[in-house]
């Protein structure tokens, strides 16, 4: 249950980005041609990021500084993306806040895992952020300030919620965040043993998980972009 606030406030950054985050990249006047590069860009920084926060989090059994990091790193280049129009400063602020962004979700997964064991509820927290995400998206369509039919609006509500998500995770107690370091119970071996994780059954659930990031990106990155062209320049007219 301490965990719930986490994840409401994971996913109100996640109600902004994966909706909108396409349409802000258009509206700085990039081609078609371009906003699909920047979009592959942030789809690869979004699938290392996880691999570098992660390995560092594990390292050191704390999510709770990667967390931090994670939605500072977010924060700190949304508004440099939806200010400096040019292909290179946007492919660096892209590449770097997606890997910023992606890697809060893969941290909060690991430490809602971690701290609940075997025993917890993971389904409650999981689908309490599901319908935070979606009650979220329906409120960025009626606020009446700050409506996400800018860069500039776009980016301003990515920093509130990266901001607030932040928050959160530092009054969040670090037990809750953190897990024990393994012990080492198995009896003397003689010589170095040898352990691999590159098993078929792990191989097989990343190329599962590969194949099925692949079938979503269209649908994630470029889907919503269609409906907005297709109504001649967003939701708000």
């Amino acid at each position: 249950m301490h965990l719930i606030p986490a994840y409401i406030t994971l996913f109100f950054v996640y109600g902004v980005i994966p909706p909108y985050l396409s349409i802000l990249v258009r509206n700085l006047g990039y081609r078609a041609s371009v906003v699909g590069v920047l979009l592959a860009i942030s789809e690869g920084a979004g699938i290392l990021g996880p691999f570098i926060f992660g390995h560092f989090a594990d390292r050191r059994g704390k999510y709770k500084g990667c967390l931090i990091f994670s939605y500072l790193l977010t924060l700190a280049f949304a508004l440099p993306l939806a200010r400096f129009v040019h292909p290179v400063l946007s492919a660096v602020f892209i590449a770097l806040f997606a890997a910023g962004y992606r890697s809060a979700m893969s941290l909060m997964e690991a430490a809602a895992t971690i701290s609940l064991g075997k025993e917890g509820n993971y389904g409650r927290i999981r689908v309490t952020g599901s319908i935070t995400f979606v009650c979220f998206v329906l409120f960025l369509q009626w606020v009446p300030a700050l409506r996400p039919n800018t860069p500039l609006n776009i980016a301003l509500w990515i920093v509130i919620t990266s901001a607030l998500a932040a928050m959160v995770i530092i009054f969040t107690p670090s037990r809750y965040t953190s897990r024990k370091p393994a012990q080492d119970t198995s009896p003397a071996k003689h010589g170095p043993e040898k352990k691999t994780i590159w098993t078929p059954v792990f191989i097989l659930g990343l190329l599962c998980i590969a194949l099925s990031r692949l079938a979503m990106t269209p649908v994630n990155s470029f889907l919503l972009l269609r409906s907005f062209s297709s109504r001649g320049g967003g939701f708000y007219q």
